[in-house]
């Protein structure tokens, strides 16, 4: 047939030829598919290399904006507080860092109340003490007390060993800069004291007995040395310092008014006691007024005592207030409330300040230049231009120098504990702001911020966290 080839020995060629030349071919097409495989290969890793870099890029774009967002945060702090400037003068500028710009937007302003830090909750029975610039927090334990140490942030504590107590001891707490925490004192008849330091270590002094016992007491310094004073109705009757020295009658007194760091004062017993540091006659120097259930003694730094009473009444409100140009009391009987002031001749009546008349004031109170601040139902300010008042919270609150600067509250409300900052600085002004940073084309971090800020009775201003 035509086209055929009918010989056997003819190989046919479309069968795929033996040899090398196969050998080759099929090594060709396995080289190149391998290729293939390998190109793949590199532009997937390429592709992936390509996303991490875009992605770590985008993540340090987001850092840097997020670096740049918080300076421009505390610039704006700095310049409502350290430069004065009013919110509305920063309204729209902006701020450059790392080659990132934040735009700065004010959105409201508003009154704020004094700065306000939550402490914790703490088990029935714990007592808080302010110590040193701190607050000490003592939970009994069998017959020891727990102590931890806060700072006034509530942002960390210490531990301290367990301390040993007798029964029916009480605590009294120093002031910023005295360099130990508080001495624990005996309510017996015979008093000793136990120092105890920041590091935890405790000294221990004896003292006489007293007859009648002592009600009230106040640790802080006496020439750098921790000393402790005790009191009764009529005023200091000894001093017992870390050293063992012991001072009584008139030496007494004037360890009791040269007292450095003392911190608030205590009592034992019944009816009310408290001490009152402060220049009640308007000389200049500071002063000593001890309060009792019936009477008012002031020793005077001249070496002047004036006592005041009222029959059938009670204490029930005082404090030095320089709007009403001294040491003021609140008397409290059948017929009604009266206000008297410590002048240069005594105690006379006045018609108090509409700050003082307001609330129905229990207790120490606390003067600033812009209000009043005490227990009336629980903390309250009162404003010293207006009378008007407001409840910061609820609770007994007792006043203390934890932060170095005017009187703070320490609150129990419950089993929660609070601290209030300067309550007698009133109000202060509260910005928020929207802070927006631009990250990458497009794409725009938005960021609220808020600033509290606080006078103080020297003008200076100050941010504080935790207002509103």
């Amino acid at each position: 047939m035509l086209g055929m080839n009918m010989n056997p020995d003819m190989k046919d060629p479309f069968i795929r030829p033996d040899g090398d030349a196969g050998r080759r071919g099929a090594m060709l097409v396995l080289a190149s598919a391998a290729a293939a495989v390998v190109m793949l290969s590199a532009l997937l890793l390429l592709g992936y290399v390509g996303r991490m870099r875009s992605g770590q890029t985008a993540r340090e774009r987001a850092a840097q904006a997020g670096l740049t967002s918080a300076g421009a945060g505390e610039w704006l702090a700095w310049s409502l507080s350290g430069r004065g400037l009013q919110p509305r003068d920063l309204d729209g500028t902006s701020f450059e860092s790392g080659g990132f710009s934040t735009r700065m937007d004010l959105l409201s302003t508003a009154p704020v109340p004094p700065a306000s830090v939550t402490i914790g909750e703490f088990p029935a029975g714990t007592a808080a003490v302010a110590s040193d610039g701190s607050i000490s927090l003592l939970t009994p334990s069998g017959d020891s007390l727990e102590v931890k140490v806060f700072d006034p942030s509530g942002r960390w504590f210490d531990q301290l060993p367990s301390l040993r107590v007798p029964e029916g001891s009480v605590i009294a707490g120093t002031g910023s800069g005295s360099g130990y925490l508080f001495a624990v004192i005996t309510a017996d008849p015979e008093p000793s004291v136990l120092f105890t330091a920041r590091d935890g270590s405790v000294t221990r002094c004896e003292a006489p007995a007293l007859e009648p016992a002592w009600t009230a007491a106040e640790a802080g310094l006496l020439d750098g040395m921790p000393a402790v004073v005790l009191y009764r109705s009529e005023g200091p009757v000894i001093a017992i310092l870390r050293n063992g020295s012991l001072l009584q009658g008139g030496s007494a007194v004037e360890a009791a008014l040269g007292l450095d760091c003392a911190g608030t004062p205590v009592h034992a017993g019944e009816g009310p006691a408290s001490i009152v540091r402060c220049d009640a006659d308007m000389d200049g120097a500071d002063d000593l007024a001890a309060v009792s259930p019936s009477r008012i003694t002031c020793f005077t730094a001249s070496g002047t005592v004036f006592s005041d009473s009222v029959p059938g009444a009670s204490p029930a409100a005082w404090g030095f207030s320089r709007v009403s140009s001294g040491f003021v009391v609140c008397w409290e009987g059948a017929s009604g409330r009266t206000w008297r002031r410590l002048g240069w001749s005594g105690f006379q009546s006045i018609d108090p300040v509409a700050a003082l008349s307001g609330p129905s004031w229990t207790g120490l109170l606390h003067e600033g230049c812009n209000c009043v601040a005490g227990d009336a139902g629980g903390l309250r300010i009162a404003s010293c231009a207006s009378g008007e008042s407001m409840l910061l919270a609820g609770g007994r609150p007792v006043f203390a120098d934890i932060d170095g600067g005017p009187p703070d509250a320490i609150i129990w409300n419950g089993g929660s504990l609070s601290v209030v900052l300067d309550p007698v600085e009133g109000e202060g002004t509260g910005s928020l702001w929207r802070l927006s940073t631009m990250e990458e084309p497009g794409s725009t971090r938005i960021d609220t911020l808020f600033i509290p800020v606080y006078m103080d009775g020297s003008g200076a201003l100050s941010v504080r966290t935790g207002g509103a």
